[in-house]
């Protein structure tokens, strides 16, 4: 195995050390690659401005001609001590060149993968090359927009959506990065010379149990090596196999040291996060095209040469009155409301023509105008509509508070009513310049006789004819009335015998007596069910859970239908209350032997759950089926209400975990006595505050991950160490027998080296 020396280490680049007194390196996901190395400078080398024309210029750091590190030095800093030269160099890797300039654009396509967009952001920074190990096959689905971001930042952000990270290239100087972490990786062993190992506090950033993460996924080792490797590799580290997570550098003793950190994928995640920048925020665009009530927009971010892929949903936040929706060439802004930028909808359409249109110029003055040229108004005193009449006769109607009402057309105008059309005023005057007329004729008469009210119902207006032809009022010059037919008005009325509708009192005895029925309808279905069980040679369990659910669902039906009566006033018959209790306990019946049968055979806290809801199902399919008042809609609901199912569910899985906190589990042989020589090695250890008594070894952590299928596995979520029960002595094998004590204070003892244990 290579060891690296200050002799080994050399550095290349545009200012060269003679040599190395100083290394250190930080490489980790989520971060641009740092070091930072100090060194003698030549004398010829160390002008006056060199720290100024060093930075932004290229970094290679070689150990024994292999690279270590290649980047961009960012900080230099030369300094005159006794006699010689020193430089203080920082450089960063390539990946930083992604992450100086902040841009902002969209990407509407929702047909792109992830993989595809972080690859389309790359491409315009030259060299720029990423490796996607995560979104190759996930669309994005929504428009994602990237708003005042770095390149870097953006991309993060996107790996964020998988729980992932970004791990930049740093052996190369190019802006290369691996989009989700890095595949492919050497294998290789680390010592178990000097190590440490802790929980990640990031189990409690990314959520914890509530958002479905297990403490073990975020257990890692930080081991110390002379050998180089990389993130992504596969080491093999106590018999366990991890993920190179973390790499740092340091000299120790004129030894360059690493020291590597190890664990699962999910230690380098990063919880789903965000743009807050965004939050609030109106991007302007242009509308392209238009579609009942969404809008194809062209962001001003994209440029000139931006596309409108994505159809955004047209909200004002006034609503659309009477569908008006911006026209294809107008503005609209594009409104983000939180820092999800896939949540954006367009929600207005600002006027940019202010300035050059009159109607503009006072806005106590409002127009709704349409592109035909109607037109809606409010102003201060009046409101109207206008419609596309002459010039000298307009088409308008006005609403004047001062002056009156006015209606204008270059056409007829016509009123026609259903009912009485009536003209009250002090005084009303009908001007014409030549003729007047009132008329009815035929027509209108067939059309009163149709709305006569057909003989046997309880009436209504009636206008039946009583001749034929037509009648006409005329006022020509003069005030002469000619009528040639007259109308007569009426009702009929039809009588019916009085019958008896008063409300019957509620019968209380029949009430209880449903409800005795019912009682021994399900006492009755209960233990037939328990004795077909029995009959049959069904388990104890079973006929258990068999008779429990049966009288459990037949008497939530008996108590349904005996609600149902008391609140309707009405008590149905016997039958129809004890057919309703005997199919709730048949069907309570059938779901509690389900469940008996299935329960011991839960293995996880899903497992269990599931049967939990199942029970709860099938409990108030029995109370619906019965029910006489329900819909079907009403039945379903209630069958499948979120909230009792989520009652279920935490009931089971809060039986589940009592059951696992209580006893281990299965045993695949009788558990055998503790001796008193492992309570008393128990005492001690807890005495020493977790360190072994003085002759004994312990200590070790136990990983708690059998490779034997059969051996038993302790609790999970909690942290083991494991000790001798017997005292050690030279020359002796330890034998098989252990205790494992847990951070959550429990003690197990095992006699056959981790098959089995037994709780002390």
């Amino acid at each position: 195995m290579a060891v690296y020396t200050y002799q080994n280490v050399r550095v290349d680049g545009a200012v060269s050390l003679s040599s190395v007194t100083d290394l250190e390196l930080d490489i980790r996901p989520n971060h641009h690659g740092r070091v930072r190395i100090t060194g003698i400078v030549p004398e010829d080398a160390a002008f006056s401005g060199v720290e100024a024309s060093l930075e932004g210029t290229g970094l290679t750091v070689l150990a024994e001609d292999a690279p270590l590190f290649q980047g961009i030095i960012t900080e230099a800093e030369i300094s005159h001590r006794d006699g010689y030269y020193e430089a203080r160099l920082t450089a960063l890797s390539g990946s930083c060149q992604l992450d100086q300039e902040e841009h902002s654009r969209s990407f509407q396509d929702v047909s792109m993968t992830y993989a595809d967009v972080v690859r389309e952001v790359v491409k315009g920074m030259p060299g720029a090359a990423v490796i996607c190990t995560e979104g190759k096959n996930h669309p994005i689905g929504r428009p994602l927009i990237q708003y005042r971001e770095t390149d870097w930042a953006f991309c993060r952000r996107l790996a964020s959506h998988f729980n992932s990270a970004l791990v930049p290239e740093c052996r190369n100087g190019k802006p290369w990065f691996w989009f989700g972490m890095r595949e492919g990786g050497d294998p290789c062993t680390l010592p178990e010379l000097e190590y440490r190992s802790h929980v990640s506090s990031r189990f409690y950033e990314m959520g914890g149990r509530d958002a479905g993460w297990r403490r073990s996924q975020f257990f890692s080792y930080h081991v110390k090596d002379t050998a180089n490797h990389r993130i992504g590799d596969i080491a093999s580290f106590r018999g366990g196999s991890y993920l190179v997570c973390g790499q740092r550098a340091r000299f120790e003793r004129g030894e360059l040291v690493f020291i590597y950190t190890l664990g699962q994928p999910a230690l380098v995640g990063e919880r789903t996060y965000y743009n807050e920048k965004i939050t609030g925020m109106s991007l302007g665009g242009t509308v392209e095209k238009t579609d009942h009530e969404q809008v194809w927009l062209r962001l001003d971010i994209d440029g000139a040469g931006g596309k409108a892929a994505y159809p955004y949903d047209w909200a004002p936040a006034t609503g659309s009155l009477m569908y008006c929706m911006p026209k294809v060439g107008t503005r609209v802004s594009l409104y983000i409301p939180g820092s999800d930028e896939r949540e954006a909808r367009a929600s207005d359409s600002p006027r940019t023509n202010g300035a050059t249109c009159p109607d503009m110029g006072d806005f106590n003055q409002r127009y709704l105008t349409t592109e035909h040229g109607k037109r809606l108004y409010w102003f201060p005193e009046q409101m109207g509509l206008v419609g596309t009449g002459g010039k000298d006769t307009p088409l308008h109607i006005l609403m004047d508070d001062v002056n009156c009402v006015l209606m204008e057309s270059p056409l007829s105008t016509r009123i026609t009513a259903k009912g009485d059309v009536q003209l009250e005023a002090p005084v009303v005057v009908l001007s014409t310049p030549s003729e007047l007329q009132t008329i009815q004729t035929q027509k209108e008469v067939q059309a009163r006789e149709s709305m006569v009210t057909p003989k046997g119902t309880w009436g209504g207006p009636g206008n039946p004819p009583t001749g034929g032809g037509g009648a006409s009022v005329t006022l020509s010059y003069q005030f002469d009335i000619l009528g040639a037919q007259g109308v007569l008005c009426g009702y009929e009325f039809q009588t019916y015998a009085i019958f008896n509708d008063a409300p019957k009192p509620f019968d209380k005895g029949g009430w209880w007596l449903n409800i005795a029925l019912g009682a021994i309808a399900t006492v009755v279905v209960a233990a037939a069910a328990v004795a077909l069980v029995v009959a049959t040679g069904g388990a104890a369990a079973v006929a258990i859970g068999v008779g429990l659910g049966a009288v459990a669902a037949g008497g939530s039906a008996t108590a349904m239908a005996a609600m149902e009566d008391k609140a309707d006033g009405e008590v149905r018959s016997w039958g129809s209350a004890v057919g309703q209790a005997a199919l709730g306990s048949t069907i309570g019946a059938v779901t509690g032997g389900v469940v008996a049968v299935a329960a011991p055979a839960a293995t996880s806290l899903g497992e269990a759950a599931l049967l939990s809801g199942v029970s709860g199902v099938g409990v108030r399919t029995g109370e619906s089926m019965g029910s006489e008042n329900m819909t079907s809609e009403e039945k379903l609901r209630n069958i499948y209400d979120p909230t009792s199912i989520a009652i279920d569910v935490v009931f089971g899985a809060s039986l589940y975990g009592l059951a696992r906190s209580i006893k281990a589990a299965p045993i695949p042989r009788p558990q055998p006595s503790v001796p008193k020589k492992a309570y008393d090695v128990l005492r001690q250890i807890r005495n020493n505050k977790g360190s072994p008594p003085k002759g004994y070894k312990g200590g070790r952590t136990y990983h708690n991950n059998p490779t034997n299928p059969k051996a038993q596995k302790l609790p999970e979520g909690v942290s083991y160490k494991e000790y001798d029960v017997n005292p050690s002595v030279k020359g002796q094998n330890r034998g098989s027998e252990r205790m494992v004590l847990g951070d959550d204070g429990s003690a197990w003892y095992t006699d056959d080296h981790y098959n089995t244990f037994t709780r002390m």
